[in-house]
């Protein structure tokens, strides 16, 4: 098997501000879901392991103001819920599978039990993927999904006028298959083209990053 060695560090900040797993940089520049994780890269259907997925929304400006407002989990991994979506709601609202709940900290969900990891996983011990609700030390909701040595965490920023998630998934530069998404080594050409009268607002858009503390979803 050919095994990339992958950057030590992927992600999504600001606007959404992009480094994916080959150290490319870029933004996103349009609203809509994209899949920011496939594994293994070009599965399809039942062969899918994990798929990560974020919606980003257009909830201020023209040229700025791109946020990720949903964010969407499933694959074979996820077991008997099939999907996992976040949303950036008031009360941080989760759906497992058909089941609609409140972000509660001290929630916690078993969603596999003794899950054989697939071929090209970290860990080689069978794990139970779950799930569970917390706050972390700066008073933020999250919840983190665990699966033996990957998790992703997804945590809801409180801003003035709108809320909005940051997705950090660690673990991943350990895999030995192929990765796909635009966090991973699918193209990102089309949604990260520039409007032709958005192109002088970078400056815009660093400021409104330190604004609202940093807009972040990143796998290591």
């Amino acid at each position: 098997m050919l095994c990339k060695k992958y950057g030590p560090t992927t992600k999504i900040s600001g606007d959404p501000h992009m480094t994916n797993l080959a150290g490319e940089k870029f933004d996103i520049t349009k609203t809509g879901t994209h899949n920011a994780l496939q594994i293994p890269q070009g599965s399809r259907g039942a062969d899918i392991q994990l798929q990560l997925q974020v919606n980003v929304h257009q909830v201020q400006g023209d040229c700025d103001g791109l946020f990720a407002t949903q964010v969407m989990v499933s694959g074979h991994l996820i077991g008997f819920a099939e999907k996992i979506v976040f949303e950036a709601d008031k009360s941080f609202s989760v759906s497992v599978g058909r089941d609609l709940m409140s972000h509660k900290v001290g929630t916690l969900w078993t969603l596999v039990h003794a899950q054989v990891p697939p071929t090209g996983w970290p860990s080689h011990e069978p794990f139970d993927t779950t799930m569970k609700a917390g706050a972390a030390f700066n008073g933020r909701p999250y919840f983190e999904i665990s699966l033996g040595a990957v998790s992703i965490s997804v945590e809801k920023v409180g801003h003035a006028r709108f809320n909005f998630l940051n997705v950090d998934v660690k673990g991943v530069s350990k895999l030995t298959l192929p990765i796909g998404g635009i966090l991973g080594f699918d193209s990102h050409e089309d949604i990260s083209i520039p409007l032709p009268h958005c192109t002088n607002h970078r400056a815009k858009l660093l400021q409104v990053q330190e604004e609202t503390d940093g807009h972040l979803i990143r796998a290591v």
